[in-house]
């Protein structure tokens, strides 16, 4: 995987407008030798305060290793107390923009842009969703695969204030296809994801699903859900929650949205979807709740 920071450094120096671009070295196994194919982009948007991708490191490197370049702007200073809220969306496209034009410049991993991901996490949830609505009209890539994890905006001390313009979600394509992943009673987001769910009708049913992670205290340690589950290194081992739920479900809904396979594991509420892998004794681990109704939509 190489790794490279682009533009000015998220110091308060300079508008948060940078951002890093993680790519595979090497051809997948199944690519045709010595004809490099394009490689689909995931962009992905961290949370309030977490500017360093080693927060989601295990994460990355498995999106990566699987044959996708990962685009991480710069939205944010290292010093959260710098943030200018209303200036995070406009940062966002502006990192963006400068990613793309970057990739095209024929040093890179050729990047497929008919086939890109949008994950975000927390604020960057926020962010990521009104990108999805802006990104046709800005000529930018556009998202055909979302997936938002606990997406919100965090309460005190940090009071992070509403993202605008977050009124009109009615220009995320129909065409998408949607996660959002929530915990049940989070206390940093509250009912903000189902809230955001209502705000999707422009994307029909049979292409979103709202999951709710459930703990499962069968076997030890317990598995326990939470805001920061997709920060893989600093703050959370990797469990059944990474391999069969975040890691599975984008996976998974990247092949259904480009290729048209693998949906059963994206969407749908099917077996293969709720499949949480099982205990060392066999016993299934907990599956997650599965809704188009989620409770506060």
């Amino acid at each position: 995987i190489r790794a490279q920071h682009y533009g000015p450094e998220p110091d308060g120096s300079a508008a948060p407008t940078g951002y890093w671009l993680f790519e595979p070295i090497a051809p997948r196994s199944d690519a045709t030798p010595g004809a490099p194919s394009p490689e689909p982009l995931v962009i992905f948007l961290h949370g309030y305060t977490a500017t360093d991708p080693e927060i989601y490191h295990a994460w990355i490197e498995h999106v990566v290793r699987r044959g996708a370049i990962v685009l991480y702007p710069d939205w944010q200073p290292w010093d959260y107390r710098e943030t200018d809220n209303a200036e995070t969306l406009a940062d966002t496209v502006t990192s963006i923009s400068a990613a793309v034009a970057e990739l095209r410049n024929g040093d890179h991993v050729q990047p497929g842009l008919e086939r890109v991901a949008l994950v975000g996490h927390s604020f960057g949830g926020m962010l990521a969703i009104q990108y999805a609505a802006l990104a046709a009209a800005e000529g930018l890539p556009v998202p055909r695969a979302i997936l938002l994890a606990s997406p919100g905006c965090w309460s005190p001390p940090l009071q992070c204030g509403p993202v605008p313009p977050l009124a009109d979600l009615s220009t995320v394509p129909a065409t998408s296809h949607l996660l959002i992943l929530a915990k049940a009673d989070d206390p940093i987001v509250g009912t903000e994801p189902a809230r955001l769910w209502s705000s999707l009708s422009s994307i029909p049913l049979e292409n979103r699903d709202f999951i709710t992670y459930v703990g499962d205290a069968h076997g030890a340690p317990a598995l326990e859900s939470s805001h920061d589950l997709p920060a893989t290194t600093l703050f959370n081992p990797l469990d059944a929650y990474d391999w069969y739920g975040t890691w599975k479900w984008l996976d998974a809904l990247m092949t259904c949205s480009f290729a048209n396979t693998d949906c059963e594991f994206a969407l749908g509420n099917t077996p293969e979807q709720r499949f949480m892998g099982a205990w060392s004794d066999g016993v299934p681990v907990a599956e997650p709740i599965i809704t188009d109704d989620p409770p506060g939509a």
